[in-house]
């Protein structure tokens, strides 16, 4: 009797416990105070785990309730982009557990009463060296109430960067916050720093200068005056330029005063050049005249006529350009899968594509946190695989992992309907660009996991075992145990068993007809061929398959590239996954992506494809990331594994044929020298390709302000050569490059800043430099056409002409000229300002 009674009183206890009611929950998560606060990455602590050698960064994780308290058998839900090795409180007693890839759970063993703070003491793996490391969207969890988020750890809008920051990531001022360990020797990106790297002044630049710059062009005395042009009718293709020409200032109409242009398409006649995208165009006494390879060069050529018109006068200088790129593959990636920011930010990237001359849109769909396109006959993937909610069995959406929060209502959930993708496909053709769709595989595909688990479960519920197992990407009872990189345990399909290729087989089945619905043939599909280590070590499949565990994923690869051959495809993947079957693909049509860093091999990795024959794309992370921060201070976001500082100048002076001479100019990830070798091969480079990565990037705004003003100086190298680029040893190489940037610098600034503002397009301005000496307060401005601004309360701005004296501005920032657009705000007492 006396134990069925204290059994009695443990469950009445425990149903007390979890007593809360949804109001007193969503007022929990309306009052909650929540504070995360890194206190050392250098010290590099032991910790209980197997990564970084059992070394972790410290930080402090602070909870304050107000009105209401936290009832014991709450749960808090939180991502954290490192698993979480030790957590201690040391006034309440709680557990903290890793789910999966970055989720983790708070459960509270004990009530914490009101007014009360209580600082959880947490080590993990690696550092959090950034404001953008700390994810949003923590949520409550209390029985089967509706889980809620906490209202401190929502993003909020920045009203200067226009970019959301988490409400309880706070201040990273010390050596040992901002650098990542001992071995960092970067420097720190300040106010300060950016004043000593400006100009003193910014040179005018008298001509109308091209982005990207034109192969050649001779000028001769006279001008056209031009208030519009007029199209040849025959040419209806050219219609889809139209827009684009407006954004840059050029009308195009049938109106009498408007000059005709006189176009011929021909693409015999650049047979010397074997490339589509060359031009010629022509200003002179007669008129107009473009000579173009194809219709979506004459594009090109009205787009490069729209920057020569003067702003001012409506005037063309007589001039004739001989054009064509240097690299016929110019890309541009951008990751829908990880957060989805809707289509009407891909429109905006195709539009913004065709003015800089790009033509290839690597649009990565999906991830393991998401599939981002329907695929008929595999409702799950996008019912299930495009959300991310608070379900921990999965069966309606995916575990909420970065920051995503409870809600499948979420802003970064959703996928592109077959009639959104047709709708790009036949935006970007129109305007010369091939849309290649990418599904990651073998690794990195937990959305597709999880949503044919799902699909598996529910026809096995209805007694058809045959047709559940059809497209089913894991094997039954497979009890092999592996950690992704990105610390999952489940995100890898099975490359033995027959369903994964019926479920490769059917979505490239079903992308081909989508293509062609839309008038679009499918001519490139990028598999990815990223793996996971271990993850098919106990398999019994594999082990009955005769395959040796480490030639599994050439297997797979191999046989994924045959099948997207059978349908006339070229299959592309990222470099290290393609080379573990490179021997097996030397007859097959593919395409690589080295995405090795500099510092790290790239050159010879480059070279081993050349030498194999196999075109190849540059992806470098330390330069053509631009996930990465802008530059090395923790207010700028992104993530930054392989480089702190992607700047605009870094990406304008990357040589991308004389890659090996960067390490003349550029350190390691960690400041330090590194030496290179030249690319070897007679097989040329097919050319390069800008990421943006989206673990951090969760709305339009902010994939604007990661790939602007970025994409221009990519586009640059892209298209053309300059002629400085391969003399790093000659004396003039270091004057020659800073005029043709400031040249270049002028020519964004003035004609492309503000056509990017008046369309709605977040651009980043970069904020002023700052001197602080004998008790003034100089300025300087990072690009021209910037007014300077100071204020000495955060409400009042003035116009920045002359040396200040210290203590007159408490804050400062920059503004395109005429445009209501500013950079981040600098806080002149912070560290981050000196």
């Amino acid at each position: 009797m006396m134990k069925n009674y204290l059994g009695w009183l443990l469950c009445l206890a425990s149903a007390q416990a979890l007593a809360t009611t949804q109001p007193e929950l969503n007022q929990l998560g309306r009052t909650l105070i929540v504070s995360y606060q890194v206190q050392n990455n250098i010290a590099q602590v032991p910790c209980n785990t197997d990564i970084m050698e059992g070394k972790c960064f410290t930080a402090q994780l602070t909870l304050s309730t107000q009105d209401i308290p936290v009832a014991q058998g709450t749960s808090l839900y939180f991502s954290h982009m490192s698993p979480i090795a030790d957590a201690v409180a040391e006034s309440t007693n709680i557990s903290v557990t890793h789910i999966n890839g970055d989720l983790h759970r708070i459960d509270f063993l004990e009530e914490v009463n009101t007014n009360t703070s209580i600082a959880i003491n947490i080590k993990a793996p690696f550092w959090h060296a950034s404001r953008s490391d700390v994810m949003p969207n923590y949520y409550l969890v209390s029985g089967e109430l509706e889980p809620v988020v906490i209202d401190s750890t929502q993003l909020q809008h920045r009203a200067d960067s226009q970019l959301p920051v988490a409400g309880h990531a706070q201040r990273w001022t010390k050596p040992e916050q901002y650098r990542r360990n001992n071995d960092d020797n970067l420097p720190f990106e300040t106010a300060q720093y950016d004043y000593d790297q400006a100009p003193a002044q910014w040179a005018v630049e008298s001509r109308n200068r091209i982005i990207p710059q034109v192969t050649s062009q001779s000028e001769q005395l006279g001008f056209l005056s031009l208030t519009g042009i007029r199209l040849p009718q025959a040419l209806p293709a050219l219609t889809a330029w139209q827009p684009l020409l407006a954004q840059l200032g050029l009308s195009v109409g049938e109106q009498t005063d408007y000059a005709p242009v006189d176009i011929r398409i021909n693409e015999s006649d650049f047979s010397d050049l074997n490339n589509q995208d060359a031009y010629r165009l022509t200003v002179n006494e007669t008129g107009i005249a473009i000579h173009a390879a194809s219709e979506h060069a004459a594009g090109y050529a009205l787009v490069t006529l729209a920057q020569l018109v003067d702003p001012q006068t409506k005037r063309v200088n007589y001039t004739h350009i001989e054009d064509a790129p240097r690299f016929d593959y110019r890309g541009v990636h951008i990751d829908i899968a990880r957060n989805f920011n809707g289509k009407q930010v891909l429109t905006t990237i195709i539009e913004q594509m065709a003015i800089l001359k790009l033509n290839k849109l690597h649009l990565h769909i999906s991830d393991d946190e998401g599939w981002r396109l329907e695929i008929p006959g595999l409702p799950e993937l996008t019912d299930i695989g495009a959300y991310r909610c608070h379900d921990l069995s999965e069966q309606q959406c995916l575990l909420p992992q970065l920051g995503a929060g409870p809600d499948r209502n979420s802003p970064n959930n959703g996928y592109l309907t077959i009639a959104d993708y047709q709708q790009l496909l036949v935006q970007a053709n129109n305007l010369g660009i091939e849309v290649i769709p990418s599904f990651d595989m073998p690794g990195h595909v937990r959305a597709a996991v999880k949503s044919m688990q799902v699909r598996y479960n529910k026809l096995m519920a209805q007694g058809k075992p045959e047709q559940a197992r059809m497209y089913l990407l894991t094997e039954p009872g497979d009890p092999s145990q592996y950690r992704s990189i990105q610390f999952y345990n489940d995100n890898t399909l099975n490359p033995c068993i027959d369903s994964t290729y019926r479920f490769l087989d059917k979505v490239l089945n079903e992308l081909k007809v989508m293509h062609a619905e839309a008038g679009v043939p499918l001519r490139t599909y990028h598999m990815g061929a990223d793996e996971t280590a271990g993850a098919w070590t106990q398999s019994p499949a594999c082990l009955a398959s005769g395959v040796d565990q480490e030639n599994l994923t050439g297997m797979f690869i191999e046989r994924v590239v045959k099948l997207g051959n059978r349908y006339g495809l070229t299959m592309a993947g990222w470099s290290d996954g393609m080379d573990k079957a490179l021997p097996a693909l030397t007859n097959s049509q593919i395409q690589v992506n080295v995405w090795d860093t500099l510092f790290w091999g790239a050159t010879k990795t480059v070279s081993h494809w050349l030498h194999a024959k196999v075109p190849t794309v540059l992806s470098l992370p330390d330069v053509l990331y631009f996930d990465f921060p802008y530059q090395n201070n923790p207010l700028e976001p992104g993530y930054y594994w392989a480089a702190k500082s992607v700047s605009l100048r870094k990406v304008f002076e990357f040589m991308p044929e004389d890659m090996h001479q960067m390490a003349q100019l550029w350190t390691d990830r960690m400041g330090k020298t590194y030496e290179d070798t030249p690319v070897s091969g007679d097989f040329p480079i097919a050319g390069m390709q800008s990421q943006l990565w989206t673990e951090v990037t969760r709305t339009p705004d902010s994939v604007e302000y990661m790939l602007f003003p970025r994409l221009l100086a990519f586009a640059e190298r892209a298209w053309h050569h300059a002629d400085w680029e391969g003399k790093v040893a000659q004396p003039n190489f270091a004057g020659e490059v800073n005029n043709d940037y400031a040249s270049f610098a002028h020519a964004m600034a003035t004609r492309h800043y503000p056509r990017l503002i008046a369309h709605d397009i977040n651009v980043r301005v970069p904020p002023p430099g700052v001197k602080q000496d004998n008790e003034q307060l100089f300025l300087r401005a990072l690009l021209p056409n910037l007014a300077l601004e100071y204020s000495p309360d955060g409400v009042h701005w003035h116009r920045y002409s002359a040396p200040l004296r210290i203590g007159e501005a408490m804050m400062v920032r920059a503004r395109v000229l005429y445009t209501n657009k500013t950079s981040r705000v600098v806080q002149l007492h912070s560290p981050l300002a000196q």
